[in-house]
């Protein structure tokens, strides 16, 4: 919460990141816009200068009345700069009222703009949903959706790349959970599951409860249920949809903590992997090469790293240049 305050402060917050703000602060539902910006502002950061600070506290007070007033009323204002009481509050409570009209339009649903989170290159992200419901997204991923998502009524989300979900069940009205992808939408009651959708494929693993998975065709909409321990895959290439298959845990979900495990896998399938969630630029010079299957598991976090193991483990050289990686018969990374 501190980094997502001091973008805020900064004036650098998405809408995305002031929606993931607003609803970490404001964990109660009774929680009124003037309470959840009383506790923001007690987060913004103040930059001693000269003078007294006696009257501070008074004088914050006054402005946080100001403020308050105007967020009841809905009123935006404009940012600017203030001292008070011997501190410069570069745009502090400026920017705080930069988020209020968002605010007010996310939670008191006036706003269908979609939610959107993003992440970059090797970045795994955790997110909260306003339902509750968690989610971890994989590098180089997006979700969305609607800010208007009402309690208890049916939750849809898209999904952009790859995302892990452990979905809040809804007793009182069995809202429906949805997933979806450009080839495939999952329909979950609640449930914990792991969704990729990459290089023309999406992959969905079920690790507890029940999915099913839509795919709509030219016969209509074909549904597989899939049972703990199971997974499918779809092809946008081929339109082609696999049957359930058994499926391990580790392999399946071990990129949340920074892990890529491959059994019995070509090299060129290993690299394309390691490249779509990560910032990895590779070229294989030797064609048999890339067909050399392995079984091994490699850390994300720092590719340079990641292909000194990768060197050894499948004795191979692999020289940077340029930023590239360039792979051949050998056994060093240069």
């Amino acid at each position: 919460m501190e980094q997502l305050t001091e973008k805020l402060y900064r004036g650098e917050a998405s809408p995305a990141e002031l929606h993931q703000l607003f609803h970490l602060l404001r964990q109660s539902d009774e929680a009124s816009p003037p309470e959840v910006l009383e506790r923001l502002l007690a987060e913004l950061p103040e930059e001693p200068v000269s003078g007294d600070q006696g009257d501070e506290d008074g004088i914050r007070k006054k402005e946080q009345a100001r403020i308050f007033s105007r967020v009841e009323a809905g009123i935006g204002m404009q940012p600017r700069v203030r001292r008070i009481g011997g501190y410069w509050r570069v745009a502090a409570a400026a920017a705080v009222v930069i988020g209020v009209a968002a605010f007010l339009l996310l939670f008191r649903g006036e706003d269908n703009t979609p939610i959107t989170f993003a992440t970059g290159p090797g970045q795994i992200e955790q997110l909260s949903l306003p339902d509750g419901s968690r989610v971890t997204l994989n590098g180089n991923s997006s979700l969305s959706y609607a800010a208007d998502w009402e309690d208890g009524a049916d939750r849809f989300v898209q999904l952009e790349g790859e995302a892990y979900f452990e979905v809040t069940k809804q007793p009182a009205t069995n809202a429906k959970f949805s997933v979806r992808t450009p080839d495939l939408t999952v329909e979950v009651l609640g449930t914990v599951f792991n969704v990729s959708t990459r290089r023309e494929e999406t992959e969905v693993f079920l690790e507890e409860g029940k999915v099913n998975v839509a795919l709509e065709g030219n016969a209509g909409v074909k549904t597989l249920a899939l049972e703990p321990g199971e997974s499918l895959t779809y092809s946008a290439k081929s339109r082609q949809l696999a049957p359930p298959k058994p499926a391990e845990i580790e392999t399946e979900t071990a990129w949340k903590r920074g892990v890529l495990i491959f059994r019995e896998q070509p090299l060129l399938s290993i690299l394309e992997d390691l490249a779509i969630a990560n910032e990895l630029k590779f070229s294989i010079t030797d064609d048999a090469l890339k067909d050399e299957v392995f079984t091994l598991a490699l850390p994300t976090t720092n590719m340079d790293s990641t292909m000194s193991l990768l060197a050894k483990t499948t004795q191979t050289s692999i020289i940077k240049r340029n930023g590239e990686f360039i792979i051949s018969a050998g056994g060093s990374v240069e």
